[in-house]
C-alpha cells in the first residue's frame, strides 16, 4: 500500500499553481486536469502501487486515457508473430480444425460447459492467435494496452490447452508461452518512464507514415 508521506507528497505535488486566468470553465478544468496528471513525481508513479481509491475520478480518467504517443514495438514482441503462427499450427493439427470454424451469435447465451470443451478452446485461441499474428506485423499499430491483455490471454488460454496434447505438441507450446511471457515483460517495461495506465501507441515511427 501507499504510505501516508507518499500520498502526502503525491497531493502535494498535484496542487496546481497560480496562472492567468483561463478563457473558459471548460478550458479551465482541461487544464487543471491536464496539469494534474503530468505533474505527478515520476519516482512515484513508477515505484509506488496504483490505487485508483487515493487519486479521485478526475485523475483516473486522464491517466487512463493520457496518450505519450507512439512507439517502437519491442524485438520479443515482434518475434511473438512466428511464435503465433507456430501455435496455431500445433492447435490446427492437435485438434484437427482445418475447416471454417462456426460461432453461434443467434442469442446471447452460451451453453453450459462450452468454454471448458477443449475443441472450443482451441477454436477461440485460434482466433486469438490470429489477432496477435496481425497486431505483431511491424506496420500494423496497436496499443500497449491491447498487446498485453491479449498476452495475457494467450498464455492462459494455452496453458490451459496444453493438458489435453500429445507431448510434442506440448513441448511446442509451451516454448510459445516462454516468448509470450518475454513479450509481456517487455511491454510492460514501456510503461515505466510513463505510468502504469498510460496509453502507448506500438508501430513504426509516425515519421516514416
Amino acid at each position: 500500500e501507499i504510505g501516508m508521506s507518499a500520498y502526502t507528497s503525491l497531493r502535494r505535488s498535484t496542487r496546481r499553481t497560480r496562472s492567468a486566468p483561463l478563457r473558459t470553465n471548460s478550458e479551465a478544468q482541461n487544464h487543471r486536469l491536464r496539469y494534474h496528471v503530468d505533474s505527478i513525481p515520476q519516482s512515484i508513479m513508477r515505484d509506488a502501487p496504483f490505487d485508483p481509491s487515493l487519486m479521485g475520478d478526475r485523475f483516473m480518467l486522464l491517466c487512463v486515457n493520457k496518450n505519450v504517443g507512439r512507439r517502437p514495438k519491442p524485438v520479443s514482441f515482434l518475434e511473438l508473430r512466428d511464435a503465433s503462427e507456430r501455435a496455431f499450427e500445433v492447435l490446427q493439427k492437435q485438434f484437427e480444425i482445418d475447416s471454417p470454424y462456426a460461432m453461434d451469435l443467434s442469442r446471447i447465451d452460451l451453453s453450459i460447459g462450452l468454454m471448458s470443451n477443449p475443441f472450443e478452446v482451441a477454436a477461440f485461441t485460434m482466433r486469438k492467435l490470429q489477432l496477435l499474428y496481425a497486431i505483431t506485423h511491424p506496420k500494423e499499430i496497436t496499443t500497449n494496452g491491447v498487446a498485453m491483455t491479449l498476452l495475457v490471454d494467450l498464455h492462459r488460454s494455452i496453458d490451459q490447452l496444453e493438458k489435453h496434447c500429445d507431448q510434442p505438441s506440448r513441448a511446442a507450446l509451451h516454448a510459445v508461452k516462454v516468448k509470450i511471457s518475454q513479450g509481456l515483460v517487455d511491454v510492460g517495461e514501456m510503461n515505466r518512464d510513463v505510468g502504469p495506465s498510460a496509453i502507448i501507441e506500438l508501430g513504426e515511427s509516425e515519421a516514416r507514415n
